[in-house]
């Protein structure tokens, strides 16, 4: 492991020592580093790059012992520091963890023109002979994810090959930076670096506003439905008409489209007139370095902002949250507006600051109606100038809501397995609907397409059969919800499931032991008598981690836990104070069993006299089933630099199997918008993002964990 992050450690230290020597020099260096408790989360600025390099070189490896890692939530990371049009490396020796989240990736790399590239090191897999196959499968999903988002992968066989691609790649991201650094703007390709101003559909007379400032280098006003451009009356913010023939101005017709290509606009409030009759449709971009991106959020009842994957509910109340990408310095932001697709507002909400670093962003709660095309901020710069901004953002309130009950653990190889689906109606009228779900192996056996009725407020339950057929597969199982009259598709979800031949471990009693009933009422001390019961732990093609007791005073003795085939089995020993006992059984992968041993019956005293140092157990918690565990959290740390990034994931220690936690989207306090997926892991991985070379205020971005 050292030899891998070695490798890139020297790469992202090379890079930072050569861009300042380069004409490009980044204005500062942020290192951001988050962990396992969020409390730990730090961040340094320094403008220093000999501090900066200190930093990276001072990343270490230590601990851990598993082999996937949750890759795919620091790319979703990388992709939320970056700007758009960026071009992100991806360095690891590990499969993905968290491949549920391929979707979110793909959409965040799309949404922001973000491409891709894996680099991956063959190693991790070999670590232990039962990942291989595990390895093989989750490697897919950065397959996809490049195929999907025009990225690439490469796969090297040794440390060497990987450290010296480490090096072509950011040498060649470097040279990309220096050849391009002192090559000016064409005029007649501006804008390049797009942040959209806003739409707008217009009617005679209308006059439209187009507020330009201080970070707008050059202006580009699209005007689609004219004839010629004499019916369009463009004005600079002192009134005077703007003049096709002047140096800065360039004026475009063709096909009922006119254009105007505007170099370094005067700040202040320019408008544009439709002097005809004829709609027009109106479109405003800029090239600034100043932009945003949106995203919906549902709201908890404990006040937690958590992602939407779906759907919004008509009527309910959800957050837009805003993520602002180099608002200018000493500028202030008031509302935020959602717009329909003529760039009408259909409600302005005050915006509230959400959180500054590392990201800054703010939030609106507010109730959805109708179809939302966008999503505007609106605010002022350090010269009180107007200014607004808009991100296209696709918004679909609807009445049913489709929701997937969690299925714990894998599939079972050749075995029927069953999932569940919540269909509810939240509006007022009855509905026809229809569920399709479908796979991408073929393994859904039953029940593809239910047609169902459903009355306003009540709830549905389907089932649908699905067997895997082929181990060590993952299959993609999406579930649409559809009106049967217009057809329209109202929710669809997808989830990704894992085929397995291995037996998740089940618990059994053997003995339950009678001597604390049959010394019942013969005012005997607990302590003096002996317990003894026992149980078997079944389980194949896995190993036990752990066994555990409820009660500090039984004694157990069991086999060897480093079989992967049951049955295990283990005799508890103790005495008669304790009501009930619950053994746990814990598998190397977070799943539990549970057997619960009952001293005493439920509806009776223990008549056997108590010791009252020793207090006797008054609640037991018992799962009578197995549940989905995840490996516990670790340290992540982030590197943001300004034109290009690098981010070093480094595991940090192992796994407590006595640990559990669930494998689902964390909530997310108002505070904080983004919580990662926190694991600690003993494998690498860097991200390098390369932000377009046109920006005024290019970024770049290194991120790593430390120890």
């Amino acid at each position: 492991m050292s030899d891998n992050i070695a490798g890139v450690i020297q790469g992202a230290a090379t890079f930072v020592d050569q861009i300042r020597q380069s004409e490009r020099i980044p204005e500062k260096y942020v290192l951001v580093t988050f962990s396992d408790p969020v409390d730990l989360e730090k961040s340094r600025v320094t403008n220093d790059a000999d501090e900066m390099i200190s930093w990276i070189n001072g990343l270490t490896v230590s601990g851990g012992d598993d082999c996937p890692e949750y890759s795919l939530s620091g790319l979703i990371t990388g992709a939320t520091l970056s700007n758009f049009n960026s071009t992100i490396y991806i360095y690891t020796d590990a499969p993905a963890k968290d491949e549920s989240r391929e979707t979110e990736v793909i959409e965040i790399l799309q949404r922001k023109t973000i491409t891709p590239k894996f680099r991956l090191r063959n190693e991790c897999g070999g670590r232990r002979k039962r990942e291989i196959g595990r390895y093989k499968r989750q490697s897919s999903v950065y397959d996809s994810i490049a195929q999907a988002t025009g990225g690439d992968v490469e796969r090297f066989s040794s440390s060497a090959d990987l450290a010296d691609k480490v090096q072509e790649d950011l040498m060649s991201e470097l040279s990309f930076i220096q050849s391009n650094s002192s090559q000016a703007i064409s005029q007649n390709n501006l804008p390049t670096s797009i942040s959209i101003i806003k739409w707008k559909s217009t009617h005679a007379d209308q006059l439209t506003n187009i507020e330009v400032d201080n970070s707008v280098d050059s202006l580009r006003i699209e005007i689609n439905g004219t004839s010629n451009s004499s019916e369009i009356h463009l004005r600079h913010p002192n009134g005077s008409l703007v003049d096709s023939g002047s140096r800065d101005v360039t004026l475009q017709y063709s096909d009922n489209l006119t254009i105007f290509l505007i170099e370094s606009p005067s700040k202040g409030l320019w408008t544009l007139e439709n002097i005809v009759s004829n709609p027009l449709i109106i479109n405003i971009t800029a090239n600034s370095s100043f932009d945003i991106s949106s995203s919906l959020r549902d709201i908890s009842s404990e006040g937690f902002f958590y992602p939407l994957n779906d759907n919004p509910v008509s009527g309910k109340e959800y957050v837009i949250v805003v993520l602002l990408e180099n608002l200018p310095t000493n500028s202030s932001i008031s509302s935020i507006v959602l717009v329909d697709e003529k760039g009408n507002a259909v409600t302005t909400t005050v915006a509230n600051l959400l959180s500054v670093t590392p990201n800054l962003q703010y939030f609106a709660k507010t109730k959805i109606f109708k179809q939302i095309a966008g999503v505007q901020i609106h605010g002022q710069d350090s010269t009180s100038q107007q200014f607004i901004r808009t991100c296209k953002h696709t918004i679909n309130p609807v009445d049913v809501t489709l929701k997937m009950k969690l299925f714990i653990g894998d599939l079972s190889l050749s075995n029927i397995e069953q999932l569940e689906y919540n269909i509810t109606n939240h509006g007022g009228n009855n509905r026809s609907l229809t569920l399709d779900v479908s796979d991408d192996k073929g393994y859904i056996v039953d029940n593809r397409s239910i047609h169902f009725h459903i009355s306003p407020g009540e709830s549905e339950n389907k089932l649908v059969f699905i067997r895997g057929t082929q181990p060590s597969t993952i299959v993609s199982v999406t579930a649409s919800l559809k009106d049967e009259e217009t057809h329209i598709v109202l929710q669809k979800l997808t989830q990704k499931l894992t085929v397995s031949s291995a037996m998740r471990p089940t618990c059994n009693l053997t003995s339950l032991g009678d001597t604390c009933q049959n010394q019942r009422g013969n005012g005997s001390n607990c302590f003096d008598i002996p317990w003894q019961g026992s149980a078997q732990v079944n389980f194949s093609g896995i190993r036990i981690a752990s066994l555990d007791v409820s009660s500090s005073s039984v004694n157990l003795t069991h086999g060897s836990l480093w079989s992967f085939y049951g049955p295990l089995d283990v005799t508890l020993q103790g005495d008669c104070c304790t009501r009930s006992i619950v053994l746990t059984a814990t598998d190397n992968d977070g799943f539990i069993a549970q057997c619960r041993f009952q001293l005493f019956p439920e509806d009776s005293s223990n008549n056997i006299i108590t010791d009252s140092s020793e207090p006797t157990d008054k609640k037991e918690t018992v799962l009578n089933l197995t549940i989905l565990g995840a490996a516990i959290g670790g340290a992540l740390a982030g590197i943001v630099i300004l034109t290009t990034g690098v981010l070093l994931k480094i595991r940090h220690s192992s796994l407590k199997s006595s640990k559990v936690k669930d494998d689902t989207d964390t909530q997310i306090d108002i505070s904080r918008v983004e919580k990662w997926d926190q694991n600690k892991t003993d494998h690498f991985q860097a991200f390098m993002l390369r932000e377009p070379i046109v920006c005024s205020a290019p970024a770049e971005s290194f991120f790593g964990r430390v120890h």
